[in-house]
């Protein structure tokens, strides 16, 4: 019956009551039926209401109920849209997430990748990637004729000795695909860089910043308020991490006047920086040199303390500022 046991009714004529959780259990003749029954149940409880939705990481079975913006944060820490089910993207709307989404999935991206980086055998005309630095290519058998040429001027490698003189220009569709993939691969090699940066800051430096305080709180000369700038600092690069990566496919898809873009890469480039100064800060210092020294002799500890809560605070302020800036331009 599948999910249709939710729906059970008396058979009895002109009844049809529904049976309740607790008549069906009591009809289920073992108890891996009866946790199938409870998992329908549990099923129904979340997808039969608009409030609730399944935490979308594959490590989690957990539920979440919307709050008062489309952000959630699942228990098991995952922050994630309400709306779209993507990883938080605010203030970057959904549809500029799905679009991105799509434009990575689609076989058009791959025609052009394929159309930039191959060309057929100038003998054979078998398809040939390049895969090397290299200009001394052959047509590897099987499938190809063995046939060797230059990369370059596509003309035979016998005899060959340079080809940097003009002789001909790129078609203008060759030309437009090269742009728009140099375009894509520009936005999504920064979107891909920071997704990892984030993943990374997300689990390791996490679970060494978290060894870090605990060992500081043990540490006599310290206490829990001397360490807990080191999650803050942490929380905030996994913000902005997350945050930074969908603003890339933010400006892919930006049309726009050039000064509004200018405007746009100002505010993205000031926290950019100053986020991979907090990084190099809080990932590069050993903390655990500053352990067992006295008060007198940490003077060190408490510069650099200083100096992460003071970049902490800035990056903070440059995340909002471009975060209302996107909001801003996006409502009008």
């Amino acid at each position: 019956e599948g999910k249709g046991c939710l729906d059970l009714r008396c058979p009895a004529p002109k009844c049809g009551e529904r049976l309740r959780p607790s008549q069906v259990e009591n009809l289920c003749s073992s108890e891996p039926l009866v946790r199938r029954y409870r998992r329908f149940l549990l099923d129904s409880f979340v997808e039969e209401h608009r409030s609730r939705k399944w935490c979308p990481s594959a490590l989690c079975d957990l539920a979440c109920e919307k709050g008062p913006n489309s952000t959630v944060e699942c228990t098991c820490g995952m922050q994630w849209c309400f709306e779209c089910c993507n990883d938080d993207h605010a203030p970057v709307p959904c549809a500029i997430v799905q679009k991105w989404n799509e434009k990575q999935a689609s076989e058009g991206a791959d025609i052009s990748w394929i159309m930039v980086n191959t060309k057929n055998c100038p003998k054979c005309k078998n398809p040939i990637e390049k895969n090397g630095g290299c200009m001394h290519m052959t047509c590897r058998k099987p499938g190809g004729c063995g046939h060797e040429f230059c990369w370059i001027c596509m003309k035979d490698w016998l005899n060959h000795s340079n080809c940097n003189g003009l002789e001909g220009e790129e078609t203008p569709e060759i030309k437009q695909e090269r742009r728009q993939l140099e375009l894509l691969a520009f936005f999504y090699n920064r979107f891909q860089v920071h997704e990892v940066a984030q993943k990374k800051t997300a689990e390791d430096l996490r679970a060494r910043m978290s060894v870090c305080i605990e060992c500081l709180s043990d540490d006599p000369n310290f206490n829990i308020k001397d360490a807990s700038f080191l999650m803050d600092a942490t929380e905030q690069l996994v913000r902005c991490r997350r945050f930074l990566k969908w603003t890339y496919a933010y400006g892919y898809f930006l049309k726009t006047t050039y000064d509004t873009r200018k405007l746009f890469e100002f505010h993205q480039g000031q926290l950019e920086s100053t986020l991979e100064k907090l990084s190099d800060l809080v990932e590069n210092t050993r903390w655990e040199d500053y352990m067992g020294r006295s008060i007198a002799d940490n003077k060190e500890f408490f510069r650099v303390k200083s100096n992460v809560i003071s970049l902490t605070s800035v990056v903070r302020q440059f995340f909002d500022s471009l975060s209302n800036w996107i909001q801003d331009t996006f409502d009008k």
